[in-house]
């Protein structure tokens, strides 16, 4: 990603911190498995070390979209969405019409957030999930199901609005 003039030193210490934390953090596992545990199975220590694990991924996942560029944020941050936004959903949906509306707010709504971010439509990017959310989310559900209307909002705001902000205000930033 390119980064405003006298922003790429910044971008670039950053990188190397969190590059340097996941290093000690390793290393700190590593030397634990070994010492504490005499390299035997150890749920705790396991369990950090498949953490720091998924931190090394999920840096490297970053930094792959950073490198990438503008189209690259936004659809690291858009799969993310899709993704939270299933499991959000994931075993909530109880009848036909909630996983119409559920599957339509991961489908086409989310997409539709992205594409907002990707063209720099600002005021449609600001309403138009809040409104889904509000408006058809709520009303096609809160007169037969009212505790699922506020789950498929509550998603559709949190893991649709509430992530695109990121490649949002990245994107910006670069401009």
């Amino acid at each position: 990603m390119s980064w405003p003039a006298g922003q790429e030193h910044h971008a670039d210490v950053l990188a190397a911190a969190i590059v340097a934390v996941l290093i000690t953090a390793s290393a700190a596992g590593w030397i634990l498995k070994l010492r504490a545990a005499n390299g035997q199975p150890n749920a705790t220590i396991d369990n950090l070390n498949a953490r720091v694990g998924s931190w090394w991924i999920i840096a490297a996942a970053f930094g792959l979209a950073a490198w990438a560029g503008r189209a690259g944020v936004i659809a690291l941050f858009a799969w993310v969405s899709f993704v939270a936004l299933g499991e959000f959903f994931a075993g909530c949906a109880r009848s036909r019409a909630d996983r119409v509306v559920q599957a339509s707010c991961r489908w086409i709504a989310v997409p539709l957030q992205y594409v907002f971010v990707w063209l720099d439509w600002n005021a449609l990017f600001v309403v138009f999930l809040p409104l889904c959310a509000a408006i058809v989310v709520a009303a096609t559900r809160a007169a037969t199901s009212p505790q699922q209307a506020l789950r498929s909002a509550a998603g559709l705001l949190l893991c649709g609005y509430a992530i695109a902000h990121i490649p949002a205000i990245l994107t910006h930033v670069q401009a």
